[in-house]
């Protein structure tokens, strides 16, 4: 629960308190709370703490990550080893996952439970699989390479510094004429009642701009953060045994009201008779506070798009035509992203880095002077082999106790938001929903609509993903303002995420 599991930015000893209110000063000395609740004059301002506040939430996600990742004793000057052995690793992992479910469909063949039939179709799409994977990692450790990275931005600076995925429409961020995007956000702005499975093609315009807009972000920094996490002293927080401490996420009071019919604002009273579980937490490491507050509060424009490894090697240019930055743009996309977003008057900021230390993550575009925020979910990046690893992560699993109504649901997708392992803040759709909340608090505390519109998109792995979190989010659970409505999905290129009975 939100209350149990935030932290106050006073000092570096005040993360000590799991309990505590989480406050983020802006400069006028002004606060925006976990609520949004603004005391703010200006529009830039509020917008300004909004910020804040959601990169206060995901911070809070690094911890786990740090734990997690094997980022211990990664130097720059070691970083190429360190991702080939895990991604070796990770690769032997999957495989051997893949062929012992191979051997076992073999047993059955003789006590029963699968034809010969069956068997040969395993067999066959193992094989595949194993293959592709195969060929995928050879490709993504050459990719990796420091000189071949070197290599790829020299030419896509020619092509306005895209990433690999958007190098083929380079020009499609500036393609947007002003009557397409009016058309767009006006759409995305009314408030009459939508039509049934009809789509509106300028929104489905702008929707896939977010989509591949997503992709520009670079991982420099994040993996930065998540090495500085990683030299820190956890071990007196929960010790050796922190996650046999922690109760299973579906067992957090976020996603157990929807099994006894309780709503998100249910008071304390009825809280206290929900099964909790809550850790038992011991100290965070000093540090941490220090670099929460420098995580919050750093230069959008000081770390412009660079290159992943090692971080010697020359910046990807950004050939694209702009003037000053986006200064709200955030952490390391002061680049392509804030000179697009520039250009289009919208607000950008990473509101989960779901789970993982690969280049996948959720964001929030939004209009501040508007009644729209558009969730958008990253997909697979080529030379990222861990998010090939998830697209295979195929296996169907339950996902009931997250997602009211559905059955099973492909496990990589489900892991993103939902983590299989205990997480210590947060889950990653947690973080979403209370960036969410942040966001639409402050546009609903000035619109004259009297309502706010959310949206979600992605694209491939991003798409997968996105169709869990819409899933749950439509059903009205999380706790957002009543004036909120979640309208619709625009997926492109998107899997199949569940079985067919959730899908009905």
């Amino acid at each position: 629960m939100l209350e149990d599991q935030t932290t106050q930015l006073t000092g570096p000893d005040a993360v000590n308190s799991p309990t505590a209110e989480l406050n983020v000063p802006s400069q006028g000395g002004a606060r925006l709370n976990i609520l949004g609740e603004i005391d703010g004059t200006t529009v830039d301002d509020a917008t300004e703490r909004v910020h804040f506040a959601i990169r206060s939430l995901v911070s809070d996600e690094f911890p786990d990550l740090a734990q997690n990742c094997g980022f211990q004793g990664a130097d720059e000057g070691s970083q190429y080893l360190h991702l080939t052995l895990n991604t070796v690793k990770n690769y032997s992992k999957t495989t051997w996952k893949t062929w012992w479910g191979v051997a076992f469909s073999f047993v059955k063949i003789f006590v029963g439970g699968v034809s010969p039939i069956d068997f040969l179709i395993s067999f066959v799409f193992s094989l595949c699989i194993t293959i592709i994977l195969t060929g995928g990692m050879v490709i993504c450790l050459f990719a990796k390479i420091p000189f071949v990275i070197k290599a790829y931005d020299d030419y896509a600076s020619r092509y306005g510094g895209v990433s690999f995925i958007n190098i083929v429409n380079s020009g499609m961020f500036m393609s947007l004429t002003e009557e397409e995007l009016h058309l767009a956000t006006d759409a995305m702005s009314s408030v009459e009642a939508p039509q049934d499975h009809v789509m509106n093609i300028d929104i489905a315009k702008l929707m896939l701009l977010f989509s591949g807009l997503v992709y520009e972000r670079s991982t420099t920094v994040k993996r930065q953060a998540i090495r500085r996490c990683s030299s820190m002293d956890w071990s007196r927080l929960l010790g050796p045994t922190r996650r046999s401490s922690l109760a299973p996420n579906h067992q957090r009071p976020f996603f157990i009201r929807h099994c006894r019919g309780l709503s998100s604002d249910t008071t304390a009273s009825a809280e206290d008779t929900l099964p909790l579980h809550r850790p038992q937490y011991g100290t965070f490491p000093s540090d941490f506070g220090n670099w929460k507050q420098e995580f919050i509060h750093q230069s959008p424009s000081s770390s412009p798009v660079q290159t992943t490894f090692p971080s010697s090697l020359p910046r990807r240019k950004n050939t694209i035509q702009r003037s000053n930055l986006n200064s709200q743009a955030t952490l390391d996309d002061a680049g392509i992203i804030s000179t697009v977003l520039q250009k289009w008057g919208f607000e950008y900021e990473p509101v989960s880095e779901l789970d993982t230390a690969s280049s996948a993550y959720s964001a929030a575009f939004w209009d501040k002077k508007s009644n729209w925020v558009v969730v958008a979910f990253k997909g697979t990046s080529p030379p990222e082999f861990d998010e090939w690893l998830v697209d295979f992560d195929y296996t169907r699993v339950d996902v009931s106790g997250y997602v009211p109504g559905f059955s099973t649901a492909h496990h990589g997708f489900k892991n993103r938001l939902f983590p299989d392992e205990p997480t210590l803040n947060r889950t990653p759709y947690e973080t979403i929903v209370e960036a969410l909340k942040v966001i639409t608090d402050d546009l609903l505390s000035r619109t004259d609509k009297g309502r706010v519109n959310v949206y979600f998109t992605g694209h491939s792995l991003g798409s997968g993903i996105a169709s869990l979190a819409y899933s749950r989010a439509m059903q009205n659970i999380d706790g957002l303002d009543e004036r909120v409505r979640i309208c619709d999905a625009y997926l492109f290129s998107s899997p199949i995420a569940s079985d067919i009975s959730s899908a009905k």
